[in-house]
Order: structure tokens, then C-alpha cells, then sequence
């Protein structure tokens, strides 16, 4: 079966920032969370998937085809939810759909409506109208009615209430239901939404990928302990990343390495937490 997407060694250089050889790929039936701090390149990298913004080199394929020779069927098959899109506020939702539907061959105008139910979205309301929350659950309805392969998601739950950014989490991965040759994008700065959909997780920081593969693996291979500074004094050399919290250390530590199984026996193993990864993997000193 062919990869939902396969980026291989995208490059683009903006100004002194640099996107140097970006490379992941995304399973059929499953959710990539895209991970790092602001200005790191996860919004370049949306932009150029979606050829807003030119790529100096390296290759994109969607759905097994190539996207520089297929953009206009790809298109069609792609749903995508950017923060900072724009929207036509002199229109109503209603007007503003119709003009969005006219781009799509599968557009679904009854999934739409059940969406504007769901996300309590008045058809006739202006745009400009709208909050910020508001704005958001009418880009995911969109997104989420034509029927798309592939979904991109540039943090689209940022101005949702909890209880409507839960709704929104489960309308994402209802789409494996109907269509299980689909997958999804989506990044965000929220951990635990990443926690709750993802399969798997790309962490991009200054340009580069540091590290993309399912969280299973990641955790097979990887273990976060805890421990005092004595512990750490002792095993710090042994350890793949750790931070000071007070007097005590968070650590990474590789299980595949030879001898890292006694790197645990003084110490706590803890609750696998993507957001520690994260911060043990950026932020984490290296000894190893």
C-alpha cells in the first residue's frame, strides 16, 4: 500500500533560516504529530507540502504519486487547516462554503451540515462575525467535508474550549473509520492532544528532523527515570539526555545501549510523557 506521504530531503531556505533535508513519511490509518517550538519549521514545512511556498529541492509524494506532476488530483484529496489561512469576512458561513465546495468534485454537503450542527455554527452568520474559536471549528468543517485522504493541520485546536477541542480530536480520527486509507498531520504546541490521536511523532528543531517514528518505538526505545543528584552523579555519563529539576534530574536513557538496564535499578522509572520527551531531547544535556 502505498505511503500516505513521503517527504524526502525538502529544503528550502528563507532568509537566514534554513529547512535542511527534511524527511518523514506518514503510514496509511495513521495521525503524525508534528513537533517544535515556534520558528523551528514546522509551518515552512506545511507551506511547502501545499506548494504555497516554492521548494529548493528534495521531493514530496502523496498517495504514491508524484506532487510536482500531479498537484491538481492531489489537491483534491487533501483537507487542510492552517491558523493563519484567509478567510473572506464580508461572507457568510453559508456563502463561504459554497464557494469552497465549488473546488472540491467529493465536496459532502451533508457532512457539512452535520459538522455546523456539531460545532453549534450559524450558516447565515457572517464571518467576520466570528471568534477566534469559531473560526477554527469552521476551518476543521471544512476540512473535514470533502472526503480527504490526507488532512494537514497547522494547530487547529488553539482557541477551542476543552470540551469542543476533545469533540474536534474525536471528528479526526473518525475519519480512519469511514476511509482507512487516509492519514493525518498535526501539528501542535498542545502535548496533550498529541498524547490522545497521535501514532507517531516527527520533532523538527532549528530546520532539522530530529527524530520521526511511532511513539510505540519511541518508547521501546527509550525509558524517562528520575532520581537525586547523587543517582545522577553515578550514571549521568551512561545517560542519552537529562534536565535539573530542583535536586533532583529527569533522564533519557537508551535502552538498546549495551549496559543500560543497570542505569535503572537506582532510580525511578516514570510515566512515558511526550512533552518530556520533547524537553528531554531539545533542552536535555548530553553526555553520550
Amino acid at each position: 500500500m502505498n505511503k500516505i506521504l513521503s517527504v524526502s530531503g525538502l529544503t528550502k531556505r528563507l532568509g537566514d533560516f534554513l529547512l535542511d533535508k527534511v524527511t518523514f513519511e506518514i503510514e496509511p490509518g495513521t495521525v503524525m504529530g508534528f513537533i517544535g517550538e515556534n520558528g523551528a519549521g514546522k509551518s515552512t514545512t506545511i507551506n511547502l507540502l501545499l506548494n504555497i511556498i516554492k521548494k529548493d529541492a528534495g521531493s514530496i509524494e502523496m498517495f504514491g504519486m508524484e506532487y510536482d506532476k500531479n498537484e491538481i488530483e492531489i489537491k483534491q484529496k487533501i483537507g487542510f487547516v492552517l491558523s493563519n489561512a484567509y478567510i473572506y469576512e464580508d461572507l457568510t458561513i453559508r456563502q463561504f462554503a459554497n464557494f469552497i465546495s465549488s473546488f472540491y468534485r467529493q465536496w459532502d454537503e451533508k457532512k457539512f451540515h452535520y459538522y455546523l450542527k456539531r460545532y453549534n455554527l450559524d450558516p447565515k452568520k457572517k464571518i467576520s462575525d466570528l471568534s477566534t474559536g469559531m473560526i477554527a471549528k469552521l476551518k476543521i468543517s471544512i476540512a473535514l467535508s470533502h472526503n480527504a485522504r490526507l488532512i494537514i493541520m497547522d494547530e487547529p485546536t488553539t482557541g477551542l474550549d476543552p470540551i469542543v477541542r476533545d469533540n474536534v480530536l474525536d471528528d479526526m480520527q473518525s475519519i480512519f473509520e469511514e476511509k482507512h486509507e487516509a492519514g493525518i498531520l498535526f501539528s501542535s504546541h498542545i502535548f496533550s492532544d498529541i498524547e490522545k490521536i497521535c501514532d507517531g511523532i516527527t520533532l523538527i528543531d532549528d530546520g532539522k528532523i530530529l527524530i520521526s517514528q511511532s511513539i510505540d518505538s519511541i518508547k521501546n526505545k527509550y525509558k524517562i527515570i528520575s532520581g537525586d543528584l547523587i543517582a545522577l552523579d553515578r550514571i549521568k555519563d551512561d545517560l542519552f539526555k537529562h534536565i535539573l529539576k530542583g535536586d533532583r534530574f529527569i533522564g533519557l536513557v537508551d535502552v538498546e545501549k549495551p549496559n543500560s538496564c543497570s542505569l535503572l535499578n537506582p532510580v525511578e522509572i516514570i510515566p512515558f510523557s511526550i512533552e518530556e520527551f520533547f524537553l528531554l531531547i531539545k533542552k536535555g544535556k548530553s553526555q553520550c
